[in-house]
């Protein structure tokens, strides 16, 4: 196996919604934990953005090791799922590194600002690809071949779109609005950032017929007055077994920058795996968070 230097040190970033770019503090890791402390440029111009479980100081802050991944909420939530996490043990043992010896840091590192919401992670794992065009059916196609077992080989294209949450194969691409047949790994002017949901036979308990059921769900959403995302089904390759795929247009992302996105569960620092939280719970944190300027000022 390969020898490698665990990361220890990143520097935190937040995209703002116009595309501006600013520092948000330190994340550090020695064998205690996980250390963050805010920049103190950042907190005079923006608000806390954990405020449950981070204070709004320049104090350093250690996660507490039963977290997931002994990360603080908000960071653990700019980690992957089981799916995206699949991908990257993948690409390590690809580079010769075993997963259990990569640390949180590391995978922070490795999806740098490709992940979900507004935080980016430097320095990077791995320099950042040019900008490529491709079918979203080949990437579903190689996203199924990996996730029903056919093949040990990632793509590097699929590793780079597979850092969204959920354990369900899916893809975070970037479309032309003109052209939704193609879609680039990397942003180009004028691309919408979209979510692929693929879908495999050994789904349960629906199958091919999962991203059918989600459409009809949304559909039913618009017809009572909701407002859920933008979304579309695009046209599956019949070698895939499937009819249509699940796209949804990203709420993260503005046509100039990103929002700031956090669970409930990294939030409240809740573990998701277990049932820990109602709809009480949620109903009482939405509402102190509408009503408390400091806190809900994210």
């Amino acid at each position: 196996m390969t020898l490698y230097e665990p990361t220890r040190r990143l520097a935190v970033s937040r995209t703002l919604a116009d595309g501006r770019k600013v520092a948000v503090g330190t994340l550090a890791q020695n064998r205690d934990g996980v250390y963050f402390a805010y920049d103190a440029a950042y907190l005079q111009q923006h608000g806390n953005l954990s405020p449950y479980h981070l204070r709004a100081d320049g104090s350093v802050q250690l996660a507490a090791r039963n977290l997931p991944h002994g990360l603080h909420g908000v960071f653990a939530d700019c980690l992957p799922d089981g799916w995206g996490m699949l991908l990257q043990d993948r690409h390590f043992r690809q580079q010769g590194i075993l997963p259990a010896h990569v640390t949180a840091l590391d995978r922070l590192a490795f999806i740098g600002d490709r992940g979900m919401g507004a935080l980016g992670f430097e320095p990077l794992w791995q320099p950042q690809a040019p900008p490529e065009n491709r079918d979203y059916a080949a990437l579903g196609l190689a996203a199924q071949a990996v996730f029903d077992g056919q093949t040990e080989d990632v793509l590097q294209e699929l590793i780079r779109v597979g850092s969204s949450g959920g354990a369900r194969p899916k893809a975070q691409i970037w479309m032309a609005p003109d052209d939704p047949r193609h879609c680039r790994t990397v942003a180009q002017p004028g691309d919408e950032a979209w979510l692929v949901k693929y879908t495999s036979r050994h789904l349960p308990p629906l199958g091919h017929e999962e991203g059918l059921c989600e459409a009809a769900y949304l559909q039913l959403a618009e017809r009572a007055g909701l407002q859920p995302c933008a979304w579309r089904l695009l046209d599956a390759p019949a070698k895939s077994g499937a009819k249509r795929w699940l796209a949804l247009k990203r709420f993260d992302c503005t046509a100039q920058g990103r929002y700031h996105l956090h669970s409930a569960s990294g939030l409240l620092h809740a573990d998701y795996r277990l049932p820990s939280l109602d709809y009480s719970d949620l109903l009482k944190m939405s509402k102190q968070l509408c009503r408390a300027p400091a806190i809900g000022r994210l």
